[in-house]
């Protein structure tokens, strides 16, 4: 719903209650949406009769979307993550409650939470639409295999074979130098955004390894336990 736009931060509050207990939410949840962001994340506070909570709201939805664009992984955007804040206590001194405490904590609360949930990477993946002659499908096919894609459809009109097929946006780096080696330059083929696909478990500490070395982040990926101290 929020990929289709019915769903979006600044709706009106009753009209968002209204959409979310229509699809199962419960009401405290429902009404207690404070933001939601265009990757599909979402934060509710479920608190009751917290002091203070007013004062420090602004800093918690910070640290909140922050969490969102540089997740624990890898430091990569996270995606389709509803934030559920249960409980807190509000120091009686502002001295205490200032962004500078509020956001790193807001940040390493949700870290943990999700690391403690056997989080994954997702990638994008591209459909590929390709023309070619009957006689190098095979040829294509097995381009397309070796690039972590698979075929979706074979369709045959007049001379040409018409293939559709999808594969990872990582493994089309050299997508155009592959397709026309291994055609001569007979195939006419073009791609679009497909949709988002988790990466494949033996692939993914690899994977995670390779972006935080590319970052410079430190190549241990922090347990929940870290950061709750």
């Amino acid at each position: 719903m929020i990929k289709r736009g019915e769903l979006y931060d600044g709706m009106d509050k009753r009209d968002l209650a209204n959409t979310l207990r229509e699809n199962g939410w419960e009401t405290n949840e429902a009404r207690g949406v404070w933001t939601i962001d265009e990757r599909c994340n979402i934060f509710t506070n479920i608190t009751r009769g917290v002091q203070r909570l007013d004062q420090i709201k602004g800093s918690i939805t910070i640290g909140f979307v922050d969490a969102m664009v540089e997740g624990p992984l890898a430091g990569e955007p996270v995606r389709g993550i509803k934030v559920k804040l249960e409980d807190t206590s509000v120091h009686e001194d502002p001295v205490h409650f200032g962004p500078g405490q509020i956001i790193p904590a807001t940040r390493s609360g949700i870290f943990a939470a999700i690391l403690s949930a056997d989080p994954i990477l997702v990638e994008p993946l591209l459909r590929i639409n390709i023309k070619l002659p009957i006689e190098q499908v095979g040829i294509i096919t097995s381009v397309i295999a070796q690039k972590r894609g698979k075929v979706l459809a074979i369709d045959q009109k007049d001379y040409l074979t018409y293939i559709t097929g999808e594969l990872p946006a990582s493994e089309t780096m050299d997508l155009s130098e592959s397709i026309r080696s291994a055609t001569g330059g007979r195939a006419f083929w073009g791609t679009e955004f497909s949709r988002w696909a988790a990466l494949s478990p033996n692939l993914l500490y690899s994977t995670v390894q390779e972006i935080r070395n590319r970052k410079g982040m430190s190549q241990k990926i922090p347990r929940p336990q870290d950061l709750l101290r």
